[in-house]
């Protein structure tokens, strides 16, 4: 079973969100001197809505606007009449004029939501043939080719996606909204180089925090380090711009400082992230948590959507339920993500011992990210551990062993280990756990070596009535890692607790 997401890196790489949701969340309004100047094709919108006074007309007229951050009474006048047509199929035409008029309704944000990712890959099926039907209308709506590539890579259209997606950057390549969702757009669909390629040639990026902050960590995840470093660190000083706006790029300069051993700085740029953050600012801050020896001010419990943050949270102070409870939330909100479904799988799996749960969890989740390899092995443990041996073969199947780093294949290394004890083959299970945890220990992921050292020791208790050497060790690793579920479990078996 792989660790909790939390112990792998963890960037402030943006959210991809529709463009609803973008609003509700204060994402897509940049401060007032980052609005780029009107084009002259803007103000021949303006002219063409003054003389025909037609639906296509102000739709094209009011998503516009809202890319420039352009205010005017006469748009005003656009968005108020596409209201008045009272059209129940113009969904997100109506959507641009509430956004742009400041009528915007409240979402429950999943917290009363049971539908699970399969009903919401259903309803998501509709949206993506209004959106088509609408994108044959207005097809210079960049707003709507982004939110189509959205639907597309939800039902898994990841080459769609990316077309769509490229149209909604030929429209507008220099507006915030845009370029985040492309950001996440290019990597969910594999192709890094171009992410960062439109991150680098705007110029927008290099004066909005939130795309700096974007192309920042973007870089870092590529291993790209950005030249913009120093620029950011000017802006976080400058008092320019409002705090939400800086939330990330704190962040992301916090995180980065913290990783090259500048706690100093790192707090203070963590203690500004959270002046006023949004959620993903705040997950960033738990996630540094652990890795801190300082205190960081607490989370304001008003954020919407702060669900991977309460996930945490709620995981480091044991209360598993509700913390599983919380990451499906977090599912339903990035499920694009295979991060929240790796830590809902491990707190079922590892935290719970609810397997059928882990199961589930994963069995939805790949639909969206199919070739995930840490999911399919997460997939296999929790089905080798309810003794469905020719089932977790077939979920490793699909991964070819030549793509994985050193980490990964002490993983599957142990999960290997796994289903060999419960076929009933001990020496060659015992002889793969060994390889594992002393390719754990080469690597310093003591972390993961006291995961393999417990779920080992469990299965020689089972065969063989063995294994407490190693569930001691267990013991001590997790100690050492803050790992308490493996602690807790591990006395449990010795008879401790």
């Amino acid at each position: 079973m792989s660790m909790p997401a939390e112990v792998k890196e963890r960037l402030l790489l943006p959210r991809w969100l529709t463009f609803q949701n973008a609003v509700k969340l204060g994402e897509t309004h940049p401060d007032a001197e980052l609005s780029l100047p009107a084009t002259t094709s803007f103000f021949d919108k303006i002219r063409d809505w003054t003389i025909y006074r037609e639906l296509p007309y102000a739709i094209d007229l009011v998503g516009t606007a809202l890319l420039v951050d352009f205010r005017d009474a006469i748009v005003e006048e656009a968005a108020r009449f596409i209201l008045d047509q009272n059209n129940r199929e113009m969904n997100l035409a109506e959507e641009l004029a509430r956004t742009y008029l400041g009528i915007i309704g409240v979402d429950q944000w999943g917290e009363k939501n049971n539908d699970g990712l399969s009903l919401c890959a259903q309803k998501a099926k509709g949206k993506l043939g209004a959106l088509r039907a609408l994108s044959k209308q207005y097809d210079r709506n960049p707003i709507l080719w982004c939110d189509l590539a959205y639907y597309h890579a939800l039902l898994g259209h990841d080459k769609k996606s990316e077309r769509c997606m490229e149209v909604a950057l030929g429209l507008a390549h220099e507006n915030r909204f845009i370029l985040r969702a492309a950001t996440r757009c290019f990597l969910h669909v594999g192709d890094h180089e171009k992410a960062l390629y439109h991150l680098r040639r705007s110029q927008l990026a290099k004066i909005d925090p939130w795309l700096l902050s974007t192309e920042i960590a973007t870089g870092e995840a590529l291993q790209k380090r950005s030249k913009n470093i120093k620029l950011a660190q000017s802006i976080l000083h400058s008092q320019s711009f409002s705090p939400r706006s800086l939330s990330e790029l704190a962040g992301t300069i916090g995180t980065i400082e913290l990783r090259e051993g500048a706690k100093k700085k790192s707090k203070k740029l963590f203690i500004q992230s959270l002046i006023d953050p949004n959620e993903n600012a705040a997950a960033q801050a738990e996630w540094v948590n652990k890795d801190l020896d300082f205190t960081l001010p607490p989370i304001a419990k008003d954020i919407p959507c702060r669900y991977e943050a309460d996930s945490r949270i709620l995981y480091r102070e044991k209360d598993y339920e509700a913390s599983l409870e919380k990451a499906n939330q977090w599912l339903l909100f990035q499920p694009f993500s295979s991060r929240p479904a790796l830590f809902a799988s491990y707190i079922a799996a590892v935290c719970l011992e609810d397997y059928h749960a882990a199961i589930d969890i994963i069995n939805e989740t790949k639909q969206f990210s199919p070739h995930n390899p840490t999911l399919s092995n997460n997939l296999a443990f929790a089905l080798a551990s309810l003794d469905r041996v020719d089932e977790a073969k077939i979920a490793l199947f699909s991964v070819d062993p030549e793509t994985l780093d050193p980490t990964d294949k002490s993983i599957f290394a142990a999960t290997y280990g796994l289903i060999n004890y419960r076929s009933g083959e001990r020496e060659e299970g015992k002889a793969l756990y060994e390889t594992a945890v002393n390719n754990f220990k080469k690597l310093k992921d003591l972390q993961r070596a006291a995961l393999a050292l417990f779920f080992w020791g469990r299965e020689e208790r089972r065969l063989a009535g063995e294994g407490d050497a190693i569930l001691k060790e267990s013991i001590e690793l997790g100690k050492s890692q803050n790992l308490f579920e493996i602690q807790d479990r591990a006395l449990l078996l010795l008879g401790h607790k």
